[in-house]
């Protein structure tokens, strides 16, 4: 018999689950390099476009704004906001008012007196005597004398030091500066040579005449005259000596000078 009519489509199933992600194909070579492109326009090649007709320099310099008006000074903006002196006015208005004194503030705070009792006052009364070292001491527990507490402030005497080593002499170090002599020839350079003899000064003026070996005696407390001195003078006679020294012939004219000069003297007084 004829084919029956076709059934209507069944339903569509449900997606399946996606497979897992194949793996990457291998890179592929590298493309030829683009041409290069065409040139931007500068621009004053595109403000030419838009219509501007001047040269390069002419364009550059319209690129360049008009000077700007110049602005107010400070004054004038001060009259400008009201103010209605002059501008000397202005300016020492600036500077600000003295400040009140130290002593006008304190005026101003009820004080009455005075600037010189105002200063008299900020001097505070002297403080008490503050406690000496040993008065302290005794605060703390010391119980003896000030006497003895100063000698607790001395302490032992140290040991002595060691002693130094010998100075080197004069001669030492001059030689260590370079003197290359012997002891003497050093200590006969230190003799410098002899000066220029100097100017003669002037003589001086003769002295008063001194007293005569009699006018001594008197002052001295001799009351007898010029010819009784004279007598005391001669010592009584020595006893003889056994042994009589030898003397030279100088020692023997130089005693004869003596006596003939005492006889003379003796001769010429009269008694």
């Amino acid at each position: 018999g004829k084919d029956g009519i076709d059934g209507k489509d069944g339903a569509d199933g449900k997606d399946g689950i996606d497979g897992k992600d194949g793996a990457d194909g291998k890179d592929g070579e590298n493309g030829a390099d683009g041409r290069d492109g065409v040139d931007g326009k500068s621009a004053y090649d595109i403000a030419k476009e838009q219509g501007y007709e001047g040269t390069l320099q002419e364009w550059l310099a319209s690129l360049a704004g008009a000077t700007g008006k110049a602005g107010a000074s400070a004054y004038e903006i001060a009259v400008a906001n009201g103010y209605k002196g002059t501008e000397v006015e202005w300016i020492r208005s600036l500077a600000g008012v003295n400040g009140k004194s130290a002593y006008e503030l304190a005026v101003d705070n009820g004080y009455k007196g005075t600037e010189v009792e105002w200063l008299a006052s900020l001097i505070g009364e002297d403080g008490k005597d503050g406690a000496s070292a040993y008065q302290l001491a005794v605060l703390n527990g010391y119980d003896g004398s000030e006497v003895e507490w100063l000698a607790t402030l001395i302490g032992p005497s140290g040991a002595d030091g060691k002693n130094g080593a010998n100075g080197k002499t004069a001669y030492e170090l001059a030689v260590e500066e370079g003197f290359t002599g012997d002891l003497v020839a050093w200590l006969d350079s230190l003799v410098g040579k002899d000066g220029v003899d100097g100017k003669d000064g002037v003589d001086g003026k003769d002295g008063a005449n001194g007293l005569s070996a009699y006018e001594l005696a008197k002052a001295e407390g001799f009351e007898g005259t010029l010819a009784q001195w004279l007598v005391s003078l001669v010592g009584k006679d020595g006893a003889h000596s056994k042994v009589m020294l030898p003397m030279t012939d100088d020692e023997v004219k130089a005693l004869q000078h003596s006596v003939d000069c005492l006889k003379e003297i003796i001769n010429s007084v009269e008694f």
